[in-house]
């Protein structure tokens, strides 16, 4: 007996997801992995590492946008049969790594100058200025490891990514102890040892992974140029729209600041638990925009819509699962991250805000892939810049501050926004779909 047409379509959209929300847990490690190092040499090295990790990934997340504009333009192309544009589509994406990696770079080190204009801490700013430095390397391996590990998403080879953040782990736990405590009687570099650490293991984690999959043939240059216009073009959008999201959620924890060191504390167990819950929508999201455009690229427009509300179930149910978790053990959770009861108290009531919008966020991202997979990108852009900042924030704020709810009126306000979002998404993906899509 044949298999419907739907299970078929959730089937192979988890057997791609899985391993990509594999790799990004392990990508995300790696962070984990600097915080329990540095962690252990005291709180200004910490809080140095923390704000130059944020400074650094803020600077680098346009470029990620491009880098995700090959999973439309490659997938299309494979859908279509047509190997050899596809493959110059791949080698367009490495290119770009190489372009884009200095003015990133350069623009990142300019931003140590923020530091001083911003107010903070001026105990804290050497280490943060001593991590971004040697933090910088990673820049290009780390572009060149997100262009290749996002063309082979679209050829659905996800394994060799899976094995170069597992060898890229044990790389940068060791490296990480060694260069921030020292080894053989020579001194550890504190937190300029966690950036060491990183930018070795981002150098592992592109040579395994290129080294590893097949090499793309040589293409002609002019087919390649045309190509990295089109993931310019495309992927702008798509940073800029991660920006202003990114951007809303960094605008809360400041304001959370405002309200007090309890609400700020609080809110980052709640967001920690919130990203870590995202990881499966975004693997969902991300198999949705490759099932889209494949679909696409066959020319079925009805198997790409087919594609994007199977991926937008598929993310709503994984992110149900969440959301229970978050409504009715909120306490436990945040007991994992800190003793302080008073602290618990107000995570508690964040999570279960949480659980509210687990839905709306595993609908909007996975509405954004299908999107991205029919090459959509400026709709998302301009409805997260509208509806987070235009909508939900002033929501927050007023919650906040003038009805007294303090750090949970923001969380209603983020709340709202997700909400909003999600339901536009889906309505302008179905929408896009009634007619026949073309190629980009």
């Amino acid at each position: 007996m044949s298999q419907s047409p739907v299970r078929v379509e959730a089937r192979e959209n988890l057997r791609l997801a899985m391993p990509i929300v594999a790799a990004q847990l392990g990508t995300m490690s790696m962070g984990l992995i600097d915080t329990a190092i540095v962690g252990r040499v005291g709180e200004k090295a910490l809080a140095g590492v923390a704000l130059g990790n944020t400074l650094v990934m803020g600077i680098m997340l346009p470029a990620f946008g491009v880098f995700m504009a090959l999973e439309p333009v490659a997938s299309q192309a494979l859908g279509a049969g047509e190997h050899a544009r596809a493959h110059a589509a791949e080698r367009a994406g490495l290119r770009l790594a190489w372009w884009l990696a200095p003015p990133v770079a350069l623009i990142a080190f300019l931003g140590l100058g923020l530091l001083p204009l911003l107010k903070v801490d001026p105990a804290t700013q050497p280490d943060a200025r001593a991590y971004l430095l040697t933090r910088l390397p990673s820049i290009l391996p780390f572009f060149l490891y997100i262009a290749k590990k996002t063309y082979e998403q679209a050829a659905n080879r996800t394994r060799v990514a899976v094995e170069a953040v597992i060898v890229a782990n044990v790389v940068h736990a060791v490296a990480g102890w060694f260069a921030v405590f020292g080894v053989g009687g020579m001194p550890g570099f504190g937190a300029a040892g966690a950036g060491i650490a990183t930018s070795a293991s981002s150098v592992v984690l592109a040579a395994w992974l290129i080294l590893r999959s097949p090499r793309p043939p040589p293409a002609p240059r002019e087919e390649v140029s045309a190509i990295e216009k089109k993931l310019l073009r495309l992927g702008l959008p798509i940073g800029m729209q991660l920006g202003a999201e990114v951007g809303v959620f960094s605008l809360v924890a400041l304001l959370m600041g405002r309200i007090g060191g309890r609400a700020a504390a609080a809110h980052q167990i709640a967001i920690n638990l919130a990203s870590f819950s995202f990881m499966g929508a975004l693997g969902v999201a991300q198999a949705t925009s490759v099932r889209v455009g494949t679909a696409i690229g066959e020319g079925s427009t009805e198997r790409a819509r087919r594609a994007g509300n199977v991926g937008i179930v598929l993310g709503i149910g994984i992110m149900a699962f969440w959301a229970g978790l978050f409504a009715f053990i909120p306490a436990i959770l945040a007991r994992a991250f800190t003793p302080e009861r008073p602290v618990i108290e107000v995570a508690s009531a964040l999570i279960r805000i949480a659980a509210l919008f687990q839905l709306a966020d595993g609908a909007q991202v996975v509405a954004a892939g299908a999107l991205r997979g029919a090459a959509d990108t400026r709709w998302p852009l301009v409805l997260n810049v509208l509806v987070h900042w235009g909508f939900g924030l002033p929501i927050g704020w007023w919650l906040a501050f003038h009805a007294g709810l303090g750090a949970p009126g923001l969380w209603f306000g983020l709340t709202a926004g997700l909400t909003v979002i999600a339901g536009s998404l889906i309505v302008r993906f179905l929408i896009l779909t009634r007619r026949d899509l073309v190629r980009v």
